[in-house]
C-alpha cells in the first residue's frame, strides 16, 4: 500500500509539475497556480494540506492509469499530460 501512494505521489508531481517549468510569464504562472488550487484545495481554505496533496495524487494516478493495471506506462502518461494541458487550457480561455 506504502508503494502505491508512493507510486501515486511521483506520477502526481510528474504530472503536474512541468506544467509550471517552462513559464517565464510571472502573471502566466499565477494562472496556473490558481488552476492547481482550485483543483487540489478541495477545501477552499487557501492551502493544500497533505490529505488534499494525497487525494489528487491517487486521483491523477487513476486517471492515468488507462487500463487499470495498477501502473501507468510512457504512453499513458503522455495521454494524461496531454489531456490535462487542454483542460487547464481550456479552463485559463487559451488556444490550443
Amino acid at each position: 500500500m506504502k508503494k502505491a501512494l508512493a507510486i501515486a505521489a511521483v506520477a502526481a508531481i510528474a504530472l503536474s509539475a512541468p506544467a509550471f517549468a517552462n513559464d517565464d510569464d510571472a502573471a502566466h504562472m499565477e494562472q496556473k497556480a490558481d488552476y492547481y488550487m482550485k483543483k487540489i484545495d478541495t477545501n477552499g481554505d487557501g492551502a493544500i494540506s497533505a490529505d488534499e496533496h494525497k487525494a489528487f495524487a491517487e486521483g491523477m494516478f487513476k486517471s492515468a492509469d488507462k487500463d487499470g493495471n495498477g501502473s501507468v506506462s510512457r504512453q499513458e502518461l503522455i495521454d494524461a499530460k496531454t489531456a490535462e494541458k487542454k483542460e487547464m487550457e481550456d479552463a485559463m480561455g487559451e488556444k490550443h
